[in-house]
Protein backbone atom coordinates (compact mmCIF):
# COMPACT_ATOMS: atom_id res chain seq x y z
CA UNK A 1 0.00 0.00 0.00
CA UNK A 2 0.83 3.78 -0.98
CA UNK A 3 -0.24 6.79 -0.08
CA UNK A 4 0.64 10.10 -0.77
CA UNK A 5 -0.88 13.55 0.00
CA UNK A 6 -0.25 16.24 -2.35
CA UNK A 7 -1.17 19.67 -2.31
CA UNK A 8 -4.11 18.92 -3.89
CA UNK A 9 -5.26 15.43 -3.24
CA UNK A 10 -4.91 12.04 -1.85
CA UNK A 11 -2.89 9.32 -4.28
CA UNK A 12 -3.10 5.60 -3.08
CA UNK A 13 -2.11 2.83 -4.82
CA UNK A 14 -2.32 -0.75 -3.56
CA UNK A 15 -2.22 -4.66 -4.63
CA UNK A 16 0.43 -7.40 -5.24
CA UNK A 17 -1.24 -9.34 -7.81
CA UNK A 18 -4.31 -7.04 -8.92
CA UNK A 19 -3.31 -3.21 -8.11
CA UNK A 20 -5.59 -0.40 -8.03
CA UNK A 21 -4.84 3.19 -7.69
CA UNK A 22 -6.84 5.95 -7.29
CA UNK A 23 -6.85 9.88 -6.47
CA UNK A 24 -9.02 12.09 -4.42
CA UNK A 25 -8.74 15.80 -4.28
CA UNK A 26 -9.58 16.79 -1.37
CA UNK A 27 -12.52 19.06 -2.02
CA UNK A 28 -14.17 15.75 -2.24
CA UNK A 29 -13.73 14.64 0.89
CA UNK A 30 -16.91 14.87 2.90
CA UNK A 31 -15.36 13.13 6.06
CA UNK A 32 -12.74 10.69 7.77
CA UNK A 33 -13.66 8.13 10.41
CA UNK A 34 -11.33 6.34 12.74
CA UNK A 35 -12.20 2.44 13.29
CA UNK A 36 -10.16 1.08 15.98
CA UNK A 37 -11.31 -2.41 17.64
CA UNK A 38 -10.49 -4.00 20.88
CA UNK A 39 -6.94 -5.57 19.66
CA UNK A 40 -6.09 -2.61 16.93
CA UNK A 41 -6.74 -0.29 20.47
CA UNK A 42 -4.43 -2.83 22.47
CA UNK A 43 -1.32 -2.61 20.00
CA UNK A 44 -2.24 1.46 19.76
CA UNK A 45 -3.21 1.35 15.87
CA UNK A 46 -6.63 2.44 13.82
CA UNK A 47 -8.15 2.52 10.65
CA UNK A 48 -8.64 5.83 8.71
CA UNK A 49 -12.02 5.51 6.30
CA UNK A 50 -12.00 8.58 4.26
CA UNK A 51 -15.36 9.20 2.84
CA UNK A 52 -16.16 11.26 -0.91
CA UNK A 53 -19.19 13.30 -1.63
CA UNK A 54 -20.29 10.16 -4.04
CA UNK A 55 -19.84 7.79 -1.43
CA UNK A 56 -21.10 8.93 1.98
CA UNK A 57 -24.41 8.21 1.25
CA UNK A 58 -26.33 5.69 3.11
CA UNK A 59 -26.88 3.56 0.24
CA UNK A 60 -22.96 3.29 -0.53
CA UNK A 61 -21.78 3.61 3.62
CA UNK A 62 -18.22 2.67 1.79
CA UNK A 63 -15.17 4.23 2.17
CA UNK A 64 -13.55 5.84 -0.80
CA UNK A 65 -10.03 5.29 0.28
CA UNK A 66 -9.12 3.05 3.79
CA UNK A 67 -6.05 3.25 5.57
CA UNK A 68 -5.20 0.31 7.85
CA UNK A 69 -2.90 -0.32 10.98
CA UNK A 70 -2.17 3.35 11.43
CA UNK A 71 -0.13 4.06 14.43
CA UNK A 72 -0.17 8.29 14.84
CA UNK A 73 -3.96 7.96 13.21
CA UNK A 74 -5.14 10.91 14.86
CA UNK A 75 -2.84 13.18 13.97
CA UNK A 76 -3.05 11.88 9.83
CA UNK A 77 -6.58 12.62 10.47
CA UNK A 78 -5.82 16.44 11.27
CA UNK A 79 -3.42 16.76 8.86
CA UNK A 80 -5.75 15.76 5.79
CA UNK A 81 -8.55 17.66 7.37
CA UNK A 82 -6.28 20.38 7.37
CA UNK A 83 -6.00 20.17 3.40
CA UNK A 84 -9.66 19.72 3.19
CA UNK A 85 -10.68 22.81 5.09
CA UNK A 86 -8.35 24.94 2.71
CA UNK A 87 -10.18 23.87 -0.18
CA UNK A 88 -13.77 24.29 -0.86
CA UNK A 89 -16.20 21.79 -2.39
CA UNK A 90 -16.40 21.38 -6.14
CA UNK A 91 -20.58 22.02 -5.87
CA UNK A 92 -19.90 25.19 -3.91
CA UNK A 93 -17.08 26.62 -6.02
CA UNK A 94 -19.49 26.26 -8.83
CA UNK A 95 -22.30 27.78 -7.06
CA UNK A 96 -20.46 30.70 -6.25
CA UNK A 97 -19.51 31.29 -9.43
CA UNK A 98 -22.93 30.95 -10.82
CA UNK A 99 -24.01 33.54 -8.30
CA UNK A 100 -20.97 36.30 -8.60
CA UNK A 101 -22.11 36.23 -12.29
CA UNK A 102 -25.64 36.58 -11.99
CA UNK A 103 -25.07 39.36 -9.48
CA UNK A 104 -22.63 41.06 -11.85
CA UNK A 105 -25.07 40.79 -14.95
CA UNK A 106 -27.72 42.16 -12.43
CA UNK A 107 -25.17 45.26 -11.43
CA UNK A 108 -24.84 46.27 -14.75
CA UNK A 109 -28.34 45.82 -15.67
CA UNK A 110 -29.39 48.35 -12.26
CA UNK A 111 -26.30 50.58 -13.90
CA UNK A 112 -27.59 51.22 -17.38
CA UNK A 113 -31.05 51.60 -15.87
CA UNK A 114 -30.29 54.32 -13.46
CA UNK A 115 -27.90 55.99 -16.31
CA UNK A 116 -30.76 56.40 -18.96
CA UNK A 117 -32.90 57.50 -16.18
CA UNK A 118 -30.50 60.14 -15.01
CA UNK A 119 -30.07 61.05 -19.22
CA UNK A 120 -26.50 60.41 -19.22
Amino acid sequence: MLYKLTDNEVVWRRGVWFKNTGIVPYNRITNIDIAQGPISRMLGIASLKIQTASYSAPSGGKAEIKIEGLGQFEELRELIMGFVRGKKPVAVETYEEDINSKILDELVKIRKSLEKSSGK
